[in-house]
């Protein structure tokens, strides 16, 4: 599959968690995906609210944000987290922004460096090895330069808290 495909499908990154673009949930024909994934949290980290998502059977969060180096994405990680902690392991949830690629991407791992952070040492880059992990599942992903400056800032934050 390309990054064009990639795009507009819906990436399994397992343990109940997906990544998608905005494509496969804004498209009628694609978004029967949310109920055969059982999908029923969707996380949208976009400039603005899906209106398709608000009027659909589902549990709908979202989070303003550009997907721009410089635009302040680490003051959603702590609240993306007591947020959708939650639904975690018990509803399929579904990060997506425009392509899928970024801001999706960096909320993910913000989340899974909160949830794993008993796991934090000093001779490991936990955010590496999840960035590595969701490359396998979806090839796109790429969070922009700022945004993963911002996750590494945020994994030394939870290992010292720890």
């Amino acid at each position: 599959m390309d990054d064009f495909d990639e795009m507009f499908s819906i990436s399994d990154m397992s343990g109940g968690f997906y990544i998608s673009g905005i494509a496969p949930i804004t498209n009628k024909e694609y978004r029967s995906n949310l109920s055969k994934n059982n999908i029923r949290v969707v996380v949208s980290i976009t400039e603005g609210p899906v209106p398709i998502l608000q009027s659909l059977p589902i549990i709908y969060i979202h989070y303003k944000a550009m997907d721009l180096p410089d635009f302040h994405i680490e003051n959603l990680f702590d609240t993306a987290y007591e947020d959708i902690s939650p639904y975690m392991g018990k509803q399929g949830i579904l990060f997506h922004c425009m392509a899928g690629q970024s801001r999706s991407a960096t909320i993910y791992i913000a989340l899974m460096l909160n949830k794993y952070k008993h796991m934090l040492r000093p001779d490991r880059c936990l955010t590496n090895e999840i960035l590595c992990y969701m490359k396998t599942k979806r090839k796109c992903i790429q969070p922009n330069e700022g945004f993963l400056k911002k996750l590494y800032e945020y994994e030394n934050k939870l290992r010292q808290r720890s």
